[in-house]
């Protein structure tokens, strides 16, 4: 016989906006936002009416649990502090963009910026070269000193290091981050590092394929073959958008100062058309803050993927 599955008694909600429900739970800090009826839905069990999309990730992130679960949960909790939940790859610091607002070539030193834009100044090769079918790929420097690549090896160690910290002691569903730069210019670390977290597995584990794995893209570079490997290691990718063409070309240029708004949705849609399970990052600025329902309800009609608003500090 199934378990029945009820709404967690641990949600903390508030209106956050008219007709707008935003939630929380402690298992694992999650944060979740829908309208008042999908969260009358949610209270009162009547789970056939939401869209089966939004019940996954519901269910997914502990929203919705079954009577087992909560006991484990609550008891991973009363065993001391939380634990860690969250593990950051930057696999490289370079980009094959130049958007306007970057914090990270923002906070670099000069030496270190010029080897982005010009790196046979710099290095012996150069860090972006094209690959026998003509597409960018990655080349490690000779010079180490001012290497900003991740190694496969790196990778790994940082891998086996976070199963020891969760085995001391983690969250039931932490999370593992690839980012730089540009993690699509370093692919040899990323395909190292996957199948080890595969296999990563401790005590307060909650889903049973163990961590939660994503990819943020500028969505610049789509490679077919890595995105089947994606897909068979259940990676998700996050494509970074910030609104319709005009807000996100205003911004996020490549380094020659054109747009790059029709190469990063060409490339949700593809990893969409593949399977994958996706998302899309927006960066809050004053090219966009003015116009975000009517950016939201444009992700929404178009591609009907999660979206998560990354907003500086800067912005009041």
């Amino acid at each position: 016989m199934q378990t029945p599955i009820k709404a967690n008694r641990h949600i903390q909600t508030k209106k956050v906006a008219p007709g707008v429900i935003g939630a929380y739970h402690p298992f694992g800090h999650e944060v979740a936002f829908l309208p008042e009826e999908g969260w009358d839905a949610v209270r009162n069990g009547l789970f056939d009416s939401l869209p089966q999309w939004i019940f996954a990730d519901l269910r997914q992130r502990r929203f919705l649990l079954s009577g087992p679960e909560e006991a484990t949960l609550l008891k991973a909790l009363d065993t001391g502090p939380p634990g860690l939940g969250e593990l950051w790859l930057v696999v490289v610091q370079s980009c094959n963009m130049a958007c306007q607002y970057c914090v990270v070539e923002g906070n670099v030193e000069d030496v270190e910026r010029r080897k982005f834009s010009k790196p046979k100044d710099v290095f012996d090769s150069p860090l972006i070269v094209p690959d026998a079918d003509g597409r960018p790929t990655l080349k490690l420097r000779t010079d180490t000193k001012h290497q900003d690549v991740m190694t496969p090896e790196t990778a790994i160690a940082a891998c086996e290091m976070f199963e020891r910290l969760l085995i001391a002691g983690g969250q039931p569903s932490p999370r593992v981050t690839f980012y730089g730069g540009e993690p699509m210019l370093n692919r040899p670390a990323i395909r190292a590092a996957v199948p080890r977290l595969r296999q990563i597995r401790w005590p307060a584990q909650a889903r049973p394929d163990g961590l939660g794995i994503l990819m943020i893209t500028n969505g610049q570079i789509y490679d077919e073959e890595f995105t089947k490997f994606l897909k068979d290691y259940r990676v998700m990718v996050s494509v970074s958008l910030d609104g319709m063409k005009h807000h996100h070309d205003s911004a996020r240029v490549n380094h020659g100062g054109g747009g790059t708004f029709d190469k990063a949705a060409a490339s949700l849609e593809n990893y969409l058309a593949a399977g994958l399970s996706c998302g899309i990052c927006t960066t809050v600025g004053k090219h966009n803050v003015q116009d975000l329902p009517e950016i939201a309800d444009y992700f929404a009609d178009r591609f009907g993927v999660p979206i998560e608003f990354q907003v500086p500090f800067e912005i009041g």
